[in-house]
Parts: C-alpha cells; sequence; structure tokens
C-alpha cells in the first residue's frame, strides 16, 4: 500500500466549498441503493483520502501468496506405496526424470502384470471405453510431453504435480484398495496454486503504476427504522476506481 495519494488535480477544484463533496454524494447514492431505495437520512460527518492501491502492489501480493503455496507443496512430505520411501513428493528433487519415467511404466510391470500381451496397447486400444482407461491413457500422454521437456521444467509445475499425483493416487488405491484421502487435499493445492499463478501472471502484464483503487473513510449518521428512526454511526471505508467510481465497500 502506498501513503501517498495521486489524486488528479481536478478532484479538488470541482466544488469551491467542499472539493470532496461529489464523493461524499456517490456514498450517500450507495447507502440510499443497499438500503432498498429508502431514505436513511445520511449525513456525513468526516470524509478523507487514507490511500491507494497500485498494480505493483497487488503484484507483491500475488507473488508472496504464490510462493507461499508453492512452498508448502513442494515441502509435502509423504510416501507412495510403491516403495514407501518417504520424501518431498512433490518436489523436482524427488520427481527426478529416472521416478516419472519409473510411474509411466508401474501400471504396464505390477498394476496389469498379469494382461497377456502389452496392457498399454490394449489400453489405448479401448481408450474410451472405461474412465480408468481413459484417464491412464491421458496421463501416459501427459508423461510423455513431460518427459519430452523434462530439462525445461521448472518447480511448480502443475502439469507434472497432477501428473504424478495421478500415478500416487493410482497406486495407493492399488496396494490399500483405495486411495488416501491425502490426494484429494493435493489436488486442490495445486488448483490453488494454478489459479494465483494466473492472477500473477495477469498483473505481470499490467503497468505496475497503473492504479487499482482509491481507499476513502467515511463517518457517518443515518436514520435506522427498524430501530424507530433512531440516530445510528456508521463508519466504513469506500473504494473508488481510477475514474473516482465507488467499486467496494468494507465495514470498520
Amino acid at each position: 500500500m502506498k501513503n501517498l495519494l495521486f489524486i488528479p488535480l481536478l478532484i479538488y477544484i470541482t466544488s469551491c466549498s467542499d472539493p470532496d463533496q461529489q464523493y461524499i454524494n456517490s456514498i450517500e447514492q450507495v447507502v440510499y441503493d443497499n438500503a432498498l431505495s429508502v431514505n436513511m437520512n445520511y449525513r456525513s460527518q468526516e470524509f478523507k483520502w487514507i490511500d491507494t492501491l497500485y498494480v505493483t502492489d497487488m503484484q507483491l501480493q500475488a507473488k508472496m501468496d504464490y510462493n507461499k503455496l508453492l512452498d508448502e507443496i513442494v515441502s509435502f512430505e509423504y510416501f507412495v506405496s510403491d516403495n514407501m520411501l518417504k520424501g518431498n513428493i512433490l518436489s523436482l528433487s524427488y520427481i527426478t526424470k529416472d521416478r516419472l519415467s519409473d510411474l509411466r511404466e508401474w501400471e504396464r510391470l505390477i498394476g496389469h502384470s498379469s494382461h497377456s500381451g502389452d496392457y498399454y496397447e490394449f489400453a489405448f486400444a479401448h481408450r474410451n471405453s472405461s474412465n480408468f482407461l481413459s484417464e491412464l491413457t491421458s496421463n501416459l500422454e501427459l508423461t510423455d510431453s513431460l518427459l519430452a521437456v523434462y530439462d525445461q521444467i521448472r518447480e511448480g509445475n502443475t502439469d507434472l504435480l497432477r501428473n504424478v499425483t495421478w500415478y500416487y493416487s493410482r497406486i495407493d488405491k492399488y496396494e490399500n484398495n483405495q486411495p488416501a484421502p491425502i490426494w484429494d487435499k493435493v489436488y486442490k493445492s495445486i488448483g490453488a496454486l494454478d489459479a494465483t499463478k494466473y492472477r500473477l501472471d495477469s498483473l505481470m502484464a499490467l503497468e505496475g503504476t497503473d492504479i487499482i483503487h482509491y481507499k476513502a473513510y467515511n463517518r457517518y449518521l443515518i436514520d435506522n427504522l427498524v430501530l424507530n428512526n433512531a440516530t445510528v454511526e456508521v463508519k466504513k471505508y469506500f473504494m473508488f476506481d481510477s475514474k473516482l467510481s465507488i467499486i467496494d465497500f468494507e465495514d470498520i
């Protein structure tokens, strides 16, 4: 957040008596609209600009959110039922190229080792006959594409994370009849990482000095009809966009 407010000079000269009157009027309209067009007898007691949120502030926050989620995922410690070796199973230090290749071959060598002939040939030939075969073949294809560019993969690649998590869950189901609930939580964490990365990338495409919103403080009085028109004091923050239209508000 920036403590210095940069607001165009024109807002200070719009009214000789009170340069902020037009923004107070906007707040009064919001109060009126939120009261279902009932006149609450709004009276502003104090209004002041208190902050400005720039794109760069949102960029920094998004980076912090992304790094926090990534650290939680990479440091997640568990084991996979095929080798029972505990480690940071979602980190690149664990998901080596050889480990990824081993996961790719697990279904053919262990999961369906009793199948006569090449099980993967069978799976691709019948990929639309069941949800499992569809998921298996889609993940095999994804694994092949990841192996082809493995040296370019960076920590937190969500395609890789989803791919190995599918194998982990499948192996767990094979070894223990059903996969542990932990894998659903892992999938949700990966989804959150994906969403945060998208938000970060979107913000990084913007100019850092662009304004997200101005923040103003308003203390005002209203007559509360529910309380027999008793006078009530209200304090709220109001957010104005770069064109100085109200876009949001929050209670204090």
